[in-house]
């Protein structure tokens, strides 16, 4: 977590003096939203929307299980992109691929189809089963068997 200040450049003491003295609701957001477009760079918007489109298509291509499939395509290489989705997202490409294929396993499970989890596991390059377990935990509140159960 970095504090507002130093994300966008600007004296937060001041920024948030000015917000919190606006009349209304609208207003406080219309002058958040003003500092925030201003921080903006540039040269930063264009490689933060590469990362949004490819986070994209990490959640709408379900062939999508690796980082070389999403380096595929993108046409960016592996390691552009893992440096881009730390900088610009604060997390890995994969972990963004893992957390849609897990959501949508957990769809499956919702909707009364039989997943196999082990199959899942590998699917996504995990080590084993139980590390998979942890994560859907982590995405979901549940273990996979746990809300598999809550959903019949």
């Amino acid at each position: 977590m970095v504090p507002l200040g130093e994300a966008i450049g600007v004296p937060e003491a001041a920024l948030l003096q000015r917000v919190n003295a606006e009349p209304d609701e609208a207003a406080r957001a219309g002058l958040l939203a003003a500092a925030l477009e201003r921080a903006v760079r540039p040269e930063r918007a264009g490689p933060a929307r590469q990362v949004a489109a490819a986070a994209r298509l990490a959640e709408t291509d379900r062939a999508v299980r690796r980082l070389a499939d999403l380096a595929s395509l993108t046409g960016l290489g592996p390691r552009t992109l893992q440096r881009m989705f730390l900088h610009y997202a604060g997390v890995s490409p994969m972990w963004v691929i893992r957390r849609y294929r897990l959501l949508d396993a957990a769809e499956a499970v919702r909707e009364g189809a039989a997943v196999s989890w082990a199959g899942v596991a590998a699917e996504l390059g995990y080590a084993d089963q139980a590390h998979l377990i942890r994560d859907f935990r982590a995405a979901v509140g549940q273990t996979p068997a746990a809300y598999a159960q809550a959903a019949r």
